[in-house]
């Protein structure tokens, strides 16, 4: 007995000092915070002076100077984006978050060269020749690349708002690319340019990879613009090249000129023998919304040559102008503001009497593509936040005007939103919840202000739970209410826990093994 209280009480001095341990790292780890122009007069001295995982802030004011930020881990921002920059800013180092700047005018606004996991955030980036450009040039034995964020910037009025370009001797095995998000384009001749250079391309893979996600594109000339200039050696019977494979969602295209466009450049094979595809495209579009767009896609192989091929019979070369516009059911397609259509039917075949906010028939996007799924009503994402790292988004597709949504797990397992409409008209919602966000073990339990609805459709997919219901309209409360929710555990507290099993283990392990000597 003495000897298990003794092991309790070594347990609990461990836990004591690995406490102490936590509480001086943290100490140690905490970065410096340097102000422009307090600090040091010009933004490129504080970059110079800092060291990685320092933080820059930089006060509001003109800043006329090119700025090269050389070293990784940097937190640099801007004052409310009243800090202007006149001149190009080059970030070349990994792992940069350059947040809240106004740039205007200037050839290149924001640089990333050859860099990964930076992030472009909160900035003004208007009137450039290029508002943000990205070059990649991963060697052939990269594993992974990209992973750029821009997000939730104001681009305005470029010639280019952003321009990704890839350039490839060899093309890695795994082709990441970056996530674009949140971001206001309006104006721009070209809202997003993503061009692939690939010098040795290899049949049967695919070469895309970017996420463009809940952006807004008004009135550009252009919205999405992809080219690739592509060369391989041999195409033979059955092989296949695809260039897309991008993932563009919950996006808003309004009034725009041109919303996606396809490209290739030119394509050099040196030997081509038997059947063989090329697929430009192979995008998966999906709860976008449209609306007054003059034209939704095109695209072409502008330049091809082959150096020999034998006998080409009708049919033995297809290239295909093939996207996916929606992601199956049941996170279905887009929104078509032109296009109306009863939604009395739910699943896959839209075939089981009941309403799912997916519209009964396919829309047709053109002659070979096709939204299978398209949405009943206009897609509000909600950002739900970030727990254990993880970033949660609950998206409700509605024809009521969704506002006030709120969600706190520490208040327990439910979330709410207001919907509002004409007094007396229907009103219908589809909640689509995160299953680690949020989840019932049995029904849910949803109220209209205070009436509760039982006659709701409840469906599922791995990840997710789609809530759908119907209610009268005038201004009402949501409330949607699970049994459990998710729990966020910081990272010390994970480590703490797993040093605590660790050593409760290896006292039972004593205990057993002092137990067995007797």
């Amino acid at each position: 007995m003495k000897r298990i209280v003794s092991g309790i009480m070594l347990m609990l001095l461990l836990m004591v000092m690995s406490s102490l341990l936590f509480s001086r790292f943290n100490v140690k780890s905490e970065p410096r915070t340097i102000v422009v122009p307090d600090d040091y007069p010009k933004i490129q001295m504080a970059i110079d002076y800092a060291k990685e995982g320092d933080e820059i802030l930089i006060k509001k004011g003109v800043y006329y100077e090119n700025v090269v930020v050389n070293k990784a881990f940097l937190k640099i921002f801007g004052e409310n984006r009243e800090s202007v920059i006149q001149g190009n800013v080059a970030i070349i180092k990994d792992n940069v978050s350059f947040e809240g700047f106004t740039i205007i005018g200037q050839n290149q606004g924001i640089k990333l060269n050859k860099v990964n996991f930076c992030t472009i955030s909160n900035c003004n980036i208007s009137n450039n020749n290029i508002g943000v450009s990205i070059y990649h040039e991963p060697s052939m034995l990269s594993q992974l690349y990209g992973k750029n964020n821009v997000i939730k910037n104001i681009l305005k009025n470029n010639r280019v708002g952003i321009f990704s370009y890839f350039y490839m001797a060899i093309a890695p095995q795994h082709v990441c690319g970056d996530y674009l998000s949140n971001n206001l384009f309006i104006g721009n001749d070209y809202g997003i340019i993503v061009s692939y250079k690939i010098d040795s391309v290899q049949p049967n893979k695919v070469y895309g990879g970017n996420t463009i996600r809940a952006n807004t594109f008004l009135q550009n000339s252009h919205c999405l613009y992809f080219n690739y200039t592509l060369s391989m050696s041999m195409m033979s019977d059955g092989d296949a090249v695809t260039f897309g494979r991008n993932i563009i969602h919950e996006n808003n295209f309004t009034n725009n000129d041109a919303v996606l466009e396809v490209y290739c450049e030119s394509f050099h094979i040196s030997s081509l023998t038997g059947n063989i595809r090329i697929i430009f495209g192979n995008n998966t579009i999906f709860n976008n919304y449209f609306k007054g767009n003059k034209n939704l896609r095109s695209g072409s192989i502008k330049y091809l040559d082959v150096g020999y091929m034998d006998t080409w019979p009708e049919g033995k070369f297809i290239a295909t102008a093939l996207e996916q516009w929606d992601n199956g059911y049941p996170i279905g397609g887009n929104f078509w503001a032109n296009y109306y259509y009863e939604d009395s039917y739910l699943g896959s075949l839209q075939n089981q009497l009941g309403s799912d906010g997916i519209f009964d028939k396919s829309y047709s996007v053109d002659l070979l593509n096709m939204d299978k799924y398209p949405l009943a009503a206009p897609i509000n994402v909600f950002y739900a936040g970030t727990f254990n790292e993880l970033e949660y988004y609950v998206d409700i597709v509605s024809i009521s005007v969704i506002s006030g949504f709120h969600f706190d797990p520490r208040e327990g397992p439910f979330l709410k939103f207001n919907v509002t409409g004409e007094n007396g008209t229907r009103g219908l919602s589809r909640v689509t919840i995160p299953k680690n966000l949020l989840w019932s073990d049995d029904d849910w339990t949803i109220f209209v202000d205070n009436q509760q609805i039982t006659n709701y459709t409840k469906f599922e997919d791995e990840n997710y739970t789609y809530l759908c219901f119907t209610y009268t309209h005038s201004t009402k409360t949501v409330t949607i209410k699970g049994t459990h929710v998710i729990q966020e555990y910081p990272s010390t507290t994970i480590l703490t826990i797993f040093m605590l099993m660790t050593t409760t283990l290896a006292v039972l392990a004593r205990h057993r093994r002092l137990k067995h000597r007797r």
